[in-house]
Order: C-alpha cells, then structure tokens, then sequence
C-alpha cells in the first residue's frame, strides 16, 4: 500500500525520467559509498575484541594463579602453627585485579582551515594498540608492563585443631599480619575429621 503511495506522489511531481533516474542513481551511490566505512568499522572491532578477549584471559589466569599460590602457601604456614594441625585455606576477591599493558598510541590531526578568529578547524585522532609479544608456541599474548593483584575480601581457614581457641587466634591473627587484612574478614572454624 504504501509504495503505491509513494509512486502516486512521484507522479504528482512531474519528475521527468532523467531526473527520476539521476535521484535513483544518487541513492545508490550513498549506499555503496557507506559500505567500506562499515566493513572496516566491523574489523577493527573484531580486531579490538580480540585483543580484548586476549586480555581478559591473562586476567582471569593471572588471578587463579595467585589465588592457588596464596593459599598453598597459607596452608603450608599455618600448618606448622602449635596445635592447628592439617590446615586448609580459601582466599575470595572483591575483583580480579588489573594487568596495565605495554600500547602504542599514535595521534593525528587533520586541519580543514581556519575560522575568522584564528581557531583552527580541524579533527584529531587518538588510536591505541595493544602490542603483542610471541611465546615460545608461537601465540600472540599482550606485552604486560605491571599487575596489580586483587584486593583479598575475605579468607576461611579449616584447621583440625581450630576447636582450641588459643589456636584459633593464633590463626588469625596470623592470616591478618601476612595478608594485611582486618580480623572481620578472616573466619577460622575446625577441619571435620
């Protein structure tokens, strides 16, 4: 219905058909113009989502293994506290902390002129890429220059001989000194077995 609309009106026009086609071949040309911009646009976002991803996964690594370290090294103190016996630990994160890597950030300007006042009219360009380094199996992950680790939200350890409270102290006041973490975020409680 509504395309018969539109043709009705284009004849109320009186357009001739060389300009009808000269509008036709003006659309056309809009579109085909418009189609590169959007196919680069779509690959360097896949590129940046990529990177991104890439990122993310260093991360995500990066936080379990300092997760696992942390408290394999707990488990091995404590242990050796007076009277807490086998000992287990889970360290929890508020986030899963911060890899700052290495990029190169390249910046252009582009003048068109200049308005009666002196301004410059013009656009500028900031673009950023991470930079990449291979590993020994030839894949590509980010070049890190520093990690900020995660900030600790709360420890639990399960300890045999948590049931002494003397131990239990002891415990905790261990975990507070070696992680600086306040007392409130540490719980003990007895290993069952």
């Amino acid at each position: 219905m509504k395309i018969g609309n539109i043709f009705s009106s284009l004849k109320n026009l009186q357009l001739s058909k060389d300009k009808l086609l000269l509008i036709l071949l003006g659309g056309v040309l809009l579109v085909i113009i418009s189609l590169p911009v959007k196919e680069k646009a779509a690959a360097d976002d896949a590129g940046t989502s990529k990177e991104t991803t890439t990122i993310v996964e260093h991360v995500q690594e990066s936080t379990s293994d300092y997760a696992s370290e942390l408290e394999g090294k707990l488990e091995k103190i404590l242990s050796q506290v007076e009277g807490a016996g086998k000992v287990m630990v889970l360290v929890t994160f508020k986030d899963s902390g911060e890899l700052i890597v290495k990029s190169d950030i390249s910046e252009s300007t582009k003048t068109d002129g200049v308005t009666a006042d002196g301004q410059l009219i013009g656009e500028k360009k900031i673009e950023e890429k991470v930079i990449f380094g291979k590993e020994s199996d030839g894949s590509l992950s980010p070049y890190i220059t520093k990690t900020v680790y995660p900030e600790i939200s709360g420890v639990l350890v399960l300890a045999q001989g948590a049931s002494d409270t003397g131990v239990m102290v002891r415990l905790t006041e261990a975990v507070s000194a070696v992680l600086g973490i306040e007392i409130n975020k540490i719980k003990v409680m007895k290993m069952e077995g």
